[in-house]
């Protein structure tokens, strides 16, 4: 398969993100840590190509992305979806969770992402092509 070659800098805004997450950020990393949401093994911050993933699952390919205020600008909202579009089409599905969702009701949040994982997975294609993200560390 191919690799899409991570430049050296997204690792290094990984483990700089890692270590100031959100509030939210920090309440859903609790409940998705160690396999705590049926046994499915996520990671934070996690790069996808030269994108990082708040939160990826290898295991069905789902990125979850969290939503400030800030992605209601209509800038914001043209650059994360073509940053959509562009995970994507290697066969990575992105569910965004507005961070309302999650101070609100993070048991309905956990549904979502259930709901998300469960079969048949199949995520769209988009007129880019197909292919492989690679740098999937662990892997």
């Amino acid at each position: 398969m191919p690799y899409t070659k991570i430049p050296g800098y997204i690792f290094d805004l990984c483990r700089r993100l890692r270590k100031t997450q959100t509030k939210t950020e920090k309440l859903l990393w609790a409940c998705l840590r160690r396999k705590r949401l049926n046994g499915l093994k996520f990671r934070r911050q996690h790069p996808l190509g030269r994108y990082i993933a708040d939160f990826y699952c290898p295991e069905v390919r789902l990125a979850i992305e969290l939503d400030g205020t800030v992605h209601n600008l209509k800038d914001q909202k043209d650059y994360d979806e073509l940053r959509k579009e562009m995970v994507e089409v290697h066969r990575v599905w992105v569910l965004r969770i507005r961070n309302q969702e999650i101070e609100k009701s993070i048991e309905g949040v956990l549904g979502k992402i259930l709901d998300s994982t469960s079969p048949p997975f199949s995520p769209p294609l988009h007129k880019y092509g197909e292919g492989d993200i690679g740098g999937e560390v662990g892997e």
